[in-house]
């Protein structure tokens, strides 16, 4: 398994419960954001946004660490996936209202687009590197968007790949 430490425990539990042995040998970790005072600044005026948009469990996380009070219900939410729309409400407190059937930001744009109103703003929670995707197809539909970097990826090859590839 090459997701991030964590990430992709649950994954890990469904396959070993088929009887599967799992190596665990993440290739990335996830690191802080790039200027912590902005996603700082932005978390706290997030209550101004008429979208909150999670593109991942790390997203959400990032953003609950940071609320310093209870999310008030004026933004709404729109989560990638299952488990994201999970990590709001184990995170947050609330339901997202709308999750992508598909877990891609081109389906939660499609989506968006569908449910959002003419010049609503929105704020989309996402890594440093994510995919332009969302917010171009957002943008390109009229929305005021604002992305906030929450986290970043960081390539971290393991010491001791090449005795994992041996075992596989």
């Amino acid at each position: 398994m090459t997701g991030a430490s964590g990430s992709s425990a649950e994954f890990v539990h469904l396959l070993q419960a088929q009887g599967a042995q799992v190596d665990a040998c993440p290739l990335i970790r996830i690191g802080p954001p790039p200027h912590e005072q902005v996603l700082q600044d932005t978390v706290d005026r997030s209550d101004r946004f008429a979208w909150l948009v999670f593109t991942s469990a790390t997203g959400v996380e990032a953003f609950a660490r940071r609320r310093r009070l209870p999310l008030s219900v004026t933004p709404r939410i729109a989560a990638v996936g299952a488990a994201t729309a999970r990590a709001v409400r184990e995170n947050l407190g609330r339901q997202a209202e709308l999750v992508a059937e598909r877990a891609s930001a081109s389906a939660i744009a499609d989506e968006l687009v569908r449910a959002a109103r003419k010049g609503d703003q929105i704020l989309l929670m996402t890594a440093r590197d994510a995919s332009p995707v969302l917010e171009h197809k957002l943008r390109g539909a009229g929305y005021d968007v604002e992305k906030a970097d929450a986290y970043t990826t960081v390539q971290a090859p393991p010491t001791d790949l090449a005795t994992h590839v041996a075992a596989a």
